[in-house]
């Protein structure tokens, strides 16, 4: 049946605009709902799901479209208040789904709690696409009116999610988006009763902000720490960033210290936690009386290169990457540096350390007063014009994300090879680099890292990085020094004398024998001073190649610096998981897969296998083999976009600095220019060679942005957020205007 068509007027244009937005706003704000409620971002999963639902609309409207287009107005209400109704609800049933990503390993049924997340999440993304989709099947001929409002929506929603996550923030953002469906079901005309009930279903939702949280897994850090008596959250910040909370417990006194030395005469002073997302800690130490620092920095691995000669008495310039909860600032001025340089990418972070807690941390009373840099540290080191006698890496506070490997699906630019080469271009020239790592066994992270220094030490022209590279461990962690000069004889005497006053172990050194190794914090083997040995040793190669874990350097392409599990590992892992062997797998590596297979099988079952019972224009059921033509054509569209955004997100995550900015900026630019580009394909349809265009420029376009997106950013590095911003904006549109035509010529 297909229906005459009206023209639609502005409140149609309004609703279209409101539930687009609400649905680009919807996909950031998951992103930042996962990494609280479970264990990362996930924009591989909340992109996959968001297609997968808006295809599954489209399937849907091509049995129902006309149909639900003779009662548009009707229609289009009920599917907005579904939206809104089912945003609340389906994130609510998928938090008390069960799922725990660290249990993949062992325990099968969180593969089909996985699977109902991530259908339970889809549904809203059906509701917004049956909407929108609505519309263009209601009024054809009005499609570039439509699209334009779908666009403006889209991009006002990508605005309003980010300033949302500073307030009201995450938690009742949810409520906030529904409200607009139920607004955007109001919008068109009809009758009055419709409407205002609708009107206060918004409302009732907006209502819903103030008493909205969010209940973490129980598995996570902060979980299992307010279970302590006396403890509790006396403070909370929030961005898209992070959410930081700020821990006392009272009764039973907070005190971290990684690795610190078992001779160590004094412990830490009063501390508080900050938690990252509720799982990753740093530790705020008190410090009211500004430079009465606590004995106990110095008892640390990560003070090694303030005990080697040339420190003492002379002026040292020091840059920390990453401030934390500022103990690697504390410890170099009171070791004497003459200035102290500190990059942090999240301004709420630093507010609240050198601000808000100043009456504990004592920040304002230190001298010489630290600078803190609000910036990636890429773009920083890009930037930078000064050279510093040390660069510290500092150790990320430890969460239960990252020990159980989920971390292997996060992105890190700083510990690249290109990251590390940055660090070490800021080096003065007899400058130090120091970096912190967990121990693990068998070894990876301190492998990677000794790999990784050694080849960028290689690039810049030494010939043996082996002897400018000392490795120390405590019982928990590992410390990576990598010197500019090669280590003399004084220097190693100072680094064995660091080492046995603290009861440290020496991993590396040059000239070291095995028989200084493993003395103190013994292990069966010295596993780490034979892996290192064979990273920095004549056939390197041979041994990477062999090594069970993948421990080679990565690069901006692929800046996975935790992901170390080689697929021929895993039989023998399997093989070995009742002595545990399983625990060395990383969740984030099958999750991964996890998503890819579950998308493509639900895209099969909800997307295309449909298709075939669609009745052609004949009026016979079944598709054909034109049909499956086309259904192939559509697949191929989506998953060029799927890959290429993802693509984008992790590349402008290293210039912006987190993803969830990224995955804002990326998608609402190429649903606009996309929207456009399906806009212009419409009005061109038959000019001959279209298709061909349109991909040569998708070509061209992604290619020049593989090529010259490093140097031109290089080239701007010093510019502020909102510059680099319209930059990737730039960039991005003639792309997203190339894709989005296959579709219209499609259609």
């Amino acid at each position: 049946m297909r229906v005459s068509e009206e023209v639609p007027g502005r409140a149609v244009y309004l609703g279209v605009a409101l539930i687009a937005g609400a649905g680009l706003a919807l996909e950031i704000l998951l992103l930042r709902v996962l990494s609280i409620v479970h264990w990362h971002h996930s924009a591989f999963l909340v992109i996959s799901l968001a297609l997968l639902g808006f295809g599954a609309s489209g399937t849907f409207l091509c049995f129902a479209g006309d149909r639900l287009a003779a009662r548009f107005t009707a229609a289009f209400r009920v599917l907005g208040l579904c939206a809104a109704v089912s945003i609340p609800v389906c994130l609510h049933l998928a938090g008390g789904v069960g799922f725990n990503a660290l249990e993949l390993l062992w325990d099968p049924r969180q593969w089909a709690r996985l699977c109902a997340v991530y259908l339970l999440l889809m549904v809203p993304f059906f509701f917004i696409g049956c909407g929108i989709g609505l519309a263009l099947r209601r009024f054809p001929s009005r499609i570039p009116g439509l699209y334009g409002a779908d666009l403006a929506g889209a991009g006002a929603g990508s605005a309003l999610v980010i300033a949302g996550m500073y307030q009201p923030g995450t938690a009742a953002l949810p409520w906030l988006v529904a409200s607009l469906c139920a607004v955007a079901a109001a919008a068109p005309a009809g009758r009055w009763i419709a409407r205002a009930a609708c009107v206060l279903l918004a409302a009732g939702l907006a209502a819903g902000m103030a008493g909205a949280r969010l209940e973490a897994s129980e598995h996570k850090r902060m979980s299992r720490m307010l279970e302590v008596p006396g403890t509790g959250v006396i403070l909370r910040r929030e961005s898209p960033l992070a959410e930081i909370s700020v821990l006392e417990s009272r009764q039973l006194p907070l005190r971290d210290a990684p690795g610190l030395s078992l001779a160590a005469e004094a412990g830490p002073p009063p501390q508080l936690a900050l938690f990252f997302d509720r799982d990753r800690m740093e530790i705020v130490d008190s410090h009211a009386g500004g430079n009465n620092k606590p004995d106990y920095l110095d008892f640390m691995p990560d003070a090694l290169p303030y005990h080697l000669p040339g420190w003492e008495g002379s002026e040292r310039r020091v840059l920390v990457l990453g401030l934390g909860g500022g103990r690697d600032v504390l410890r170099a001025i009171d070791r004497g540096a003459r200035s102290v340089d500190v990059v942090e990418v999240d301004a709420a972070l630093a507010s609240l350390v050198a601000e808000e807690m100043a009456g504990f941390s004592g920040w304002p009373l230190l001298r010489p007063a630290p600078r803190i840099h609000q910036r990636t540290p890429r773009a920083f080191l890009a930037a930078a014009q000064a050279r510093w006698d040390l660069v510290v890496l500092p150790l990320t506070g430890a969460g239960t994300a990252e020990s159980a490997g989920l971390g292997a699906a996060g992105a890190d630019f700083l510990l690249t090879r290109e990251g590390i080469a940055a660090a070490w271009a800021g080096l003065a020239d007899d400058g130090m680099l120091v970096a912190t790592r967990w121990l693990r066994v068998p070894p990876r992270d301190s492998l990677r890292l000794g790999a990784t220094l050694a080849a960028v030490m290689r690039e810049a022209g030494i010939a043996d990085p082996e002897r400018h590279l000392a490795v120390i461990r405590s019982w928990e962690t590992v410390t990576v020094l990598a010197s500019r000069r090669p280590l003399d004889s004084g220097t190693l005497d100072a680094v064995r004398g660091f080492a046995r006053a603290r009861l440290f172990d020496l991993a590396w050194l040059p000239g070291l024998e095995a028989e200084e190794t493993n003395r103190y914090n013994r292990f069966a083997e010295a596993w780490l001073y034979r892996g290192l040995g064979g990273i920095l040793g004549p056939d390197a190669e041979g041994f990477l190649d062999a090594y069970k874990f993948h421990v080679r350097p990565v690069s901006d392409d692929s800046p996975y610096f935790s992901r170390f599990m080689k697929i021929s590992t895993l039989p023998e892992l399997y093989a070995r998981r009742g002595q545990g062997g399983l625990t060395l797998v990383e969740r984030g590596y099958p999750l991964l897969w996890a998503t890819l297979v579950q998308a493509l099988v639900l895209g099969l079952v909800l997307v295309l296998l449909p298709l075939r019972w669609l009745p052609r224009s004949d009026g016979t059921g079944g598709s054909g083999a034109g049909g499956w033509r086309v259904a192939v054509y559509f697949l191929c569209i989506g998953l060029a976009f799927l890959f290429i955004e993802m693509a984008f997100i992790q590349r402008i995550t290293l210039y912006l600095g987190h993803p969830v900015l990224a995955a804002a900026l990326s998608l609402s630019g190429f649903l606009v220019a996309a929207g456009i580009g399906s806009h212009c394909a419409g009005r061109w349809a038959r000019h001959r060679g279209l298709a061909a265009g349109a991909l040569a420029g998708t070509l061209l376009g992604a290619s020049m942005w593989l090529f010259a997106a490093e140097p031109l950013f290089g080239a701007v590095a010093s510019a502020q957020t909102w510059q680099i911003a319209l930059l990737v904006l730039a960039g991005v549109f003639p792309l997203g205007l190339c894709m989005g035509m296959p579709f219209a010529i499609g259609m």
